[in-house]
């Protein structure tokens, strides 16, 4: 008896206290609550017809404008070509000024050829014409009377262009180089131009 009474006052005195503790909210308190939807995503693709076509045209338009900033620096390439062979020639210090005056010559020579194959065969004045008719609204250019002199040193040796002059050449050339229109040279009257053998070069150019 003694036993059982200990034990049943024991659970008594178990029981009050654990009921003197906090207990947490019984389930029925939130059976009312409702977990939040995730809205879906929101997509980055235009949802109506319009902004999908204005998308495309502008794609499109982009496009456009890379092809023709490839294409500008493509036909343009040999520009930059003649221009960095012409500061090589400018700074090359051991040329004399007739064999400056020669590689000048056969530079815009070779740039002419690449533009239009009919001027292969051209030399003195028409040489200096058809590099004129390429920028006719530009002032200056090369028929004048230091073109003239020019072509003259090229087949005279007793006639030299001092610094100067080569200087101005070297000038004159790169405008041209920068400011030729390709589509101004091509006419008929290139063909009936007279045909003058260009100036043989000198020894130290063969080498």
């Amino acid at each position: 008896m003694k036993l059982f009474t200990l034990i049943m006052a024991f659970s008594t005195s178990k029981a009050i206290a654990q009921s003197s503790e906090h207990t947490p909210p019984s389930s029925y308190m939130l059976r009312e609550m409702h977990e939040v939807p995730v809205p879906d995503s929101v997509s980055l693709w235009p949802q109506t017809v319009g902004w999908q076509v204005l998308g495309v045209i502008v794609v499109l338009w982009l496009a456009y404008m890379l092809y023709r900033r490839v294409w500008v620096w493509w036909q343009n390439r040999y520009r930059t070509e003649a221009l960095a062979a012409l500061d090589t020639l400018g700074n090359m210090q051991n040329m004399t000024p007739s064999e400056r005056s020669q590689a000048l010559f056969r530079m815009l020579k070779t740039v002419l050829v690449y533009l239009d194959s009919r001027h292969a065969s051209l030399f003195s004045v028409p040489f200096l014409q058809q590099l004129d008719r390429y920028t006719p609204h530009s002032q200056g250019g090369f028929n004048t009377a230091l073109g003239q002199r020019w072509m003259q040193s090229l087949v005279n040796p007793t006639i030299t262009l001092d610094a100067s002059e080569g200087k101005a050449l070297l000038a004159t050339s790169r405008v041209w180089i920068k400011a030729h229109e390709p589509r101004l040279g091509q006419r008929d009257d290139a063909t009936n131009m007279p045909e003058v053998q260009d100036p043989k070069p000198s020894a130290k150019e063969r080498q």
